[in-house]
């Protein structure tokens, strides 16, 4: 009896671990761990950010300190919500609404500024690049936009896609 017990107890919680390790790895969840990434600032994405901001030869090292802060203070206050999860088989799709910082706005506002009073900046001191730095950091208005996520499952596994060059600059609020 105490045998039949501890069989039906042990069949439990393999059938619990297994149900659990589906759950686990949904692409729901793919698309919330790869969004989390950028709010909790993980390394991968600050590494990303580094190289990326490394080869933009027109920054002093100062501005690409301060262009660094204004990125971050993007991912820190990236919002989004899960809108749909289709499952066909083992591909799936998520559409995401996120809500980042107007960011593009700013830099199109910033440009025109330019070009309209271009002989107020100095071009041997970047002091374009310094304006449009300072109204980068001032920006407070955000924008929503739709992503859509493709994921691939393989082996069981969840895997998203490779996130497209376009849904990037939607993250960075730069599209």
């Amino acid at each position: 009896m105490k045998k039949t017990y501890i069989l039906i107890i042990l069949s439990f919680i393999f059938i619990l671990l297994i149900g659990c390790d589906n759950t686990l790895n949904s692409p729901s969840i793919e698309v919330k761990e790869f969004l989390s990434k950028y709010q909790n600032l993980d390394k991968s994405v600050i590494t990303a950010l580094d190289n990326s901001i490394n080869k933009l030869d027109d920054l002093s090292d100062k501005d690409k300190s301060t262009y660094k802060d204004i990125i971050i203070k993007q991912y820190q206050n990236l919002s989004y919500k899960i809108n749909n999860e289709i499952i066909n088989n083992d591909n799936a799709t998520i559409d995401v609404e996120i809500e980042v910082l107007d960011y593009h706005t700013s830099i199109k506002t910033s440009k025109e500024y330019y070009i309209n009073h271009y002989n107020e900046f100095n071009e041997d001191n970047n002091s374009y690049i310094e304006y449009k730095l300072k109204e980068l950091k001032k920006v407070t208005n955000k924008i929503k936009y739709d992503i859509t996520f493709n994921l691939i499952r393989n082996d069981n596994i969840w895997k998203l896609n490779k996130v497209n060059s376009e849904d990037i600059k939607k993250i960075h609020g730069l599209y």
